[in-house]
């Protein structure tokens, strides 16, 4: 097994497809966060419909294991979750957040299989008033499968005439992805979303006037699975296409997040502790000023460093405060974690 690993999205589908268990090694966000609004609100109801689908496994796929519902608000994360039933047919999981403060929530509601990966999710946003309550019902769909093809010209002696490649997929119908190659690199790598299902899969090399320059043998059966990521290899040098394993799921947040405001600099000066994911390529910044100003992206931090100076325009010099700072972890095909959480401090005197 590997942990889950590994899009950039700024949606409902970001915000939620990461809790991590505490057999990762990184402490998950799993309380409110900051200074939460005094007005608290009332309980909220969320309905998670299942499919009968995500029951009935594909060849190689690792079994359902649970259910999580996740609510995100800024920095405030609250997450329940239950075990999968072994019932057949549509399966309908109830949760009941009791405490939630007042405000718009993203819903996230997820099947989780025994590898943590997040095969089945759906996503809602749902507003809940001082003194009220709301429900919601989520209905969770296979998330794509992605399929990354890698190429190595190395040792193939007509590669100064190739130009690009691309990848026929044959179920019912065959459809044929393609990528230029970027410049006279020998290896490269393209991916797309696809439908789960077994494919039978071909890549082909391309010439300027479009003609094909070489095939590679017919790959049978191969099997793309809901929420992962599978990884084919071709060296026309060697003549195999080589599925290299199903991968990748959400990365693991970075933990422990510290910062500490610079006066001088008028900056603040943010560090986190990498978890280790081996296809991790950086770090994003998010900061949330108070008076509950929307959480935005300040910077996007390349490996190796674990720490960034960052400017920030309307941060508190004069006064008590506190700022919210979120790090995530990105991975090589852009899959962004869940933040990890951290606080600075302003006073007065730091003016």
């Amino acid at each position: 097994m590997s942990h889950p690993s590994g899009a950039r999205a700024v949606a409902l589908g970001l915000v939620v497809a990461w809790l991590v268990t505490a057999a990762s090694g990184c402490r998950l966000l799993s309380s409110l966060v900051g200074r939460p609004s005094d007005r608290e609100a009332g309980p909220m109801q969320v309905a998670v419909y299942v499919p009968p689908e995500a029951m009935v496994s594909l060849p190689a796929q690792p079994p359902m294991d649970r259910v999580r519902v996740t609510l995100v608000k800024d920095a405030y994360v609250l997450s329940q979750q239950q075990p999968l039933s072994a019932a057949a047919g549509e399966q309908t999981y109830s949760f009941r957040f009791d405490r939630v403060y007042e405000g718009t929530w993203d819903v996230g509601a997820e099947v989780l299989d025994v590898e943590g990966d997040v095969p089945y999710g759906g996503y809602a946003s749902v507003t809940i008033v001082a003194g009220g309550q709301a429900a919601v019902d989520v209905r969770a769909v296979a998330r794509p499968a992605t399929l990354r093809v890698s190429i190595d010209l190395a040792g193939y002696p007509e590669q100064g005439l190739v130009t690009g490649a691309g990848i026929t997929l044959k179920r019912e119908t065959s459809s044929t992805l393609q990528q230029a190659r970027p410049g006279d690199a020998l290896t490269w790598q393209f991916q797309r979303e696809r439908l789960p299902g077994t494919y039978d899969a071909r890549v082909a090399l391309y010439r300027a006037d479009g003609a094909v320059q070489l095939t590679s043998p017919w790959r049978h059966g191969l099997v793309l699975l809901p929420g992962k990521l599978t990884a084919l290899h071709w060296s026309p040098a060697a003549g195999t296409l080589s599925v290299n394993a199903v991968v990748d799921g959400i990365p693991l947040p970075p933990n422990p997040v510290t910062c500490q405001p610079l006066p001088a600099e008028r900056s603040l000066r943010v560090g986190w502790t990498p978890c280790g994911e081996p296809d991790v390529q950086g770090h994003r910044v998010y900061v949330r000023l108070p008076g509950d100003v929307p959480l935005r992206m300040v910077g996007d931090v390349p490996l190796p460093a674990r720490s960034a100076d960052i400017q920030v325009d309307g941060l508190p010099w004069d006064r008590d405060a506190d700022v919210y700072v979120g790090v995530t972890a990105v991975d090589a095909i852009g899959q962004e974690s869940l933040h990890a959480a951290g606080l600075c401090s302003f006073g007065a005197a730091q003016g």
